[in-house]
């Protein structure tokens, strides 16, 4: 997967030419939504080189509209980050936003930081682990703090809050980083998503609050959002179970219904280890109603500090 070779050398080529930089030993990492992930040196250091790719649109009967929409959220990730200074947040790399136009397709490049370790997803499928209660909780701090800073710059809420958006690095100063904001909102700014109200609600179904599954209440969504999200993510991280038992590959329609109603399994049931508060404390975030989640940041960040 990935870009097709001479397409990748050729924006390989520019950069080199616009930055004057050499880069070397790239390695493709994955490919999501339309955005493509390698591995690269850049000038001998080891960065996250990510390419938008806008494919042509002419045929499409909305291609205005559709072509805004990507263009607009490579271009918001990218100065959302640039804006960020938390360390629980991925940093930008040395390669500044550059656009390429390459036959009929469009390519937004950038680099980021290459974080040395693990995405937590990978870690819950591959390796037989059950971090204890002060691991659980620097997580825990870790994406409320990330919560925190993105919401305090312009009301920006994540929107995909996952696992496999969380790196476990080898860095003891920043444990648990914060990935990947391609699709993060804001509750006061100009709005991307083109057709909303005729479209399957943006992002990962099954780590997405009950109320980001309505569109009719995206008016009513904020940081609270997040929080559930990182609460699904941490409890998974602690039982390596979904606390609504939804599988990976499971239909939409089962988990539309399950998050909207059915109750989540308390963390406690599962991790009997685990004290009251903490288990109670991932609970509340897991709560179906965002007014009866703990919404005060420096509250739930003192609960969690060690």
């Amino acid at each position: 997967m990935g870009l097709n070779k001479k397409v990748l050398q050729e924006i390989q080529s520019r950069i080199e030419s616009d930055f004057s930089c050499i880069i070397s030993s790239v390695q493709y990492v994955k490919t999501g939504g339309f955005k493509h992930v390698y591995k690269a040196e850049v000038n001998g250091k080891i960065e996250a080189l990510k390419i938008f790719e806008i494919p042509d649109l002419s045929q499409h009967p909305d291609s205005e509209e559709v072509r805004k929409e990507i263009v607009g959220r490579a271009l918001r990730e990218i100065n959302i980050l640039n804006d960020c200074s938390s360390p629980e947040i991925v940093k930008l790399g040395s390669i500044t936003t550059t656009d390429y136009e390459i036959g009929a397709n469009r390519y937004i490049v950038y680099s980021e930081e290459f974080l040395e370790g693990k995405d937590l997803d990978n870690i819950i499928k591959e390796e037989n682990i059950t971090p204890g209660e002060d691991e659980l909780k620097i997580l825990f701090l870790s994406l409320v703090k990330a919560i925190q800073e993105i919401w305090n710059l312009k009301q920006w809420v994540h929107r995909d809050i996952k696992p496999a958006n969380v790196m476990k690095t080898k860095d003891t100063k920043r444990p648990f980083v914060l990935l990947d904001l391609g699709i993060a909102y804001s509750a006061r700014g100009t709005r991307l998503t083109f057709n909303p109200l005729n479209r399957m609600p943006i992002g990962t179904h099954r780590y997405m609050a009950p109320e980001r599954l309505i569109p009719s209440q995206m008016h009513n969504i904020d940081y609270r959002s997040d929080f559930y999200s990182a609460a699904v993510s941490v409890f998974m991280y602690a039982s390596g179970k979904h606390p609504l038992r939804i599988g990976i590959k499971e239909q939409y329609e089962h988990t539309f219904y399950k998050t909207l109603n059915e109750l989540p399994t308390p963390l406690k049931d599962l991790r009997t280890d685990l004290s009251d508060d903490f288990c109670e404390l991932v609970d509340n975030m897991m709560n179906k109603r965002p007014a009866l989640r703990l919404s005060n940041f420096s509250l739930i960040i003192n609960r969690l500090e060690l």
